[in-house]
């Protein structure tokens, strides 16, 4: 074949052997690359948000094992959802959700506190149970999605009412209170 003034068309020879497989392999090492850049980024900015709200977090955790030492669980969950009606942002939300912690290891057990209440992982039941427990509550499904593992723990005490550490249950020793979560 020749086109119209006798000149044959140029024709691509065949691609040579893997060379598309290397546009792939750069095109994936650098998304990968993106994707662990990210990654690093969002570890970096968690760390940061915590090394800032430290003091925070140790506060809620300080008022959580104070006013858990006067009351029961029950309690703690009363007080946490009044709490619950002033936080308005990731930081208080987090401090809220120490206080709630650190409180209910501190409080007395309430006999079927933990009954009903579903495992962290169980997503649906999880809906039914704050339906359940919440109503028209906006704020009381943080409250309780402190109180899931909490029960799914075994509900952990840190301290009995005496002061004195909680006794240890088989080969392990309590783990000593470190004044933080």
């Amino acid at each position: 074949m020749t086109d119209a003034q006798g000149v044959p068309p140029i024709v691509p020879g065949p691609t040579p052997p893997g060379s598309q497989k290397k546009g792939c392999l750069k095109a994936a090492g650098i998304g990968c690359g993106a994707l662990v850049l990210i990654g690093i980024l969002f570890v970096v900015g968690v760390m940061i948000f915590f090394n800032r709200n430290k003091e925070g977090m140790t506060r809620g955790g300080e008022e959580g094992a104070q006013f858990g030492s006067t009351t029961d669980e029950a309690g703690c969950v009363a007080e946490a959802r009044k709490r619950a009606a002033g936080v308005s942002g990731i930081k208080e939300g987090m401090i809220l959700g120490t206080f709630t912690r650190v409180c209910l290891e501190y409080s007395q057990s309430t006999p079927g506190f933990c009954t009903g209440v579903p495992a962290p992982t169980s997503i649906g039941e999880t809906k039914v149970w704050h339906n359940k427990v919440c109503a028209n509550d906006a704020t009381c499904p943080g409250v309780m999605s402190v109180v899931q593992p909490y029960c799914a723990a075994g509900a952990p005490k840190r301290l009995q009412r005496t002061g004195a550490p909680p006794a240890a249950t088989g080969p392990q020793s309590p783990v000593p209170d470190s004044g933080t979560f």
